[in-house]
């Protein structure tokens, strides 16, 4: 064996290499191939087997893998209490992909009194006995803190409301639906909830989730920062605009920081577009940092409204605002947001940092007074979607001259949604040329500040 082989730096190096690309980087899953390959490397010889049975465990998002490694029948229930122990407060399980596997949730709850952070990965749509299951195990828990799980009950989400220990609540297909608008709480609901995230989740579950009572009870929710909503199937922009009032109703107005509103693409919902009316209760809001806003009917929007978003949105660091349409779809209303938009923004909010909008750049604002007295030093991204443009030079000008660090300027999804996809490409390379022209005059900028020091000097 060569030498360089006995290094345990390049035998982890080697290791980590093979296991880099995961098929699903989000769960940190190695394919068959990758595990196949590190396990042939560790039974290679002693010297592989430590560095390749490292990468070969290193992340695990199930527990059956480690059974796997035990005597038959270890899942037996009078076996089930090895694996477990009165002191474990944190645990991630999964996946299940057979209502047996669920079968270790009976006892988690008694031998685990203390858990505060859990995590339950699921394969699939969740079915009534994986929801069962769940919700019941959900319904034994007293400490929770963190929570991320499928599929619970109406029965499950009023236990976690009334916990006071709860900071973040990650939910997928919930299956509670809409709760009675006679329902009056007299206890104060979710009271230290910081994290509210739905996905997949029905307009009316969203619904019930953020309370259609006619009074809220004192601090419900003061504590949440942030919101992110899945809406699916997708609703029209009328159904949206009843989540909005909803949230301005009973939620206080400055603690959410953070508010991301999604709705599935397929199928489109008949109906006009949003406008700043549909959008205007989130005004309320005055402390949001981070606003994503996708409509499947779009956004009818001029540059005053994009002037009322930033003036009641002073704190923000992202705004998303998108239509989520399928591809190869018309729009059905012209773009009236023009460049003036960008200068609004600007001038309001001057933190923005990431930015994704759409705008109709072929009309170039004059270079006036309020032009020159405004510099913004924090915007570096901006997703066009599908912005049209006519001259690079001029949009790239106006832009390096708002946005002093501006220098990407992404086109990822004027492709997706494009529905004339020969147009597409030619406005991707018209803004291409913008990039160019931003680095060019940054460039510039930065050889007169050069000069200028050398002249101070």
């Amino acid at each position: 064996m060569h030498r360089a082989l006995q290094i345990p730096e390049i035998l982890r190096l080697i290791c980590l290499q093979i296991s880099a690309l995961r098929e699903n980087p989000l769960r940190n899953e190695l394919s068959k191939e990758q595990s196949r390959q590190l396990a042939l490397l560790a039974r290679t010889c002693t010297t592989f087997s430590a560095p390749a049975l490292h990468a070969l465990w290193e992340f695990q998002n199930t527990i059956f893998h480690l059974l796997d490694c035990m005597p038959p029948g270890i899942w037996q229930k009078d076996r089930v209490p090895l694996l477990l122990a009165p002191g474990i407060t944190n645990i991630a399980l999964g996946t299940f992909r057979s209502v047996p596997n669920l079968m270790v949730l009976g006892t988690l709850t008694a031998r685990c009194p203390s858990l505060s952070q859990v995590r339950l990965v699921q394969d699939g749509g969740s079915g009534t006995q994986h929801s069962e299951a769940v919700s019941s195990f959900v319904r034994g828990l007293t400490h929770i803190q963190d929570l991320t799980v499928q599929g619970i009950d109406k029965a499950a989400w009023e236990h976690l409301a009334n916990l006071s220990s709860l900071h973040s609540l990650v939910v997928t297909t919930p299956n509670f639906g809409a709760v009675s608008s006679a329902t009056e709480y007299i206890e104060p609901r979710f009271m230290a909830l910081e994290c509210l995230m739905l996905k997949l989740a029905s307009f009316q579950t969203v619904m019930a989730s953020i309370g259609t009572s006619a009074r809220r009870p004192p601090n419900s929710y003061s504590s949440l920062r942030q919101i992110y909503f899945n809406v699916s199937p997708p609703t029209p922009a009328s159904s949206l605009m009843q989540i909005y009032l909803a949230l301005r109703k009973h939620l206080p107005p400055s603690t959410l920081e953070i508010l991301d509103l999604d709705c599935s693409s397929q199928p489109v919902p008949q109906g006009p577009p949003a406008t700043i009316t549909t959008i205007q209760p989130l005004f309320y809001f005055t402390n949001l940092a981070s606003v994503c806003l996708h409509v499947p009917t779009g956004m009818d929007l001029d540059d005053d409204a994009v002037l009322s978003m930033a003036r009641a949105w002073p704190n923000l660091a992202s705004l998303t605002l998108s239509c989520t349409s399928p591809p190869q779809t018309p729009p059905a209303f012209p773009v009236r947001t023009t460049l003036l938009s960008l200068l609004y923004l600007a001038e309001n909010c001057s933190e923005l940092g990431w930015l994704e909008m759409t705008v109709n750049a072929s009309v170039i604002p004059p270079i006036d007074d309020r032009y020159r007295h405004t510099l913004q030093h924090s915007l570096y991204h901006w997703e066009i979607g599908d912005s049209r443009i006519i001259s690079p030079v001029g949009v790239g000008r106006f832009l390096s001259g708002l946005f002093s660090n501006l220098y990407d300027v992404g086109t990822d999804e004027m492709q997706e949604a494009a529905h004339n996809p020969g147009v597409a490409e030619s406005q991707k390379q018209l803004w291409d040329e913008v990039g160019s022209a931003l680095s060019a005059f940054s460039d510039v900028r930065e050889e007169e500040r050069m000069r200028m020091s050398c002249t101070c000097k």
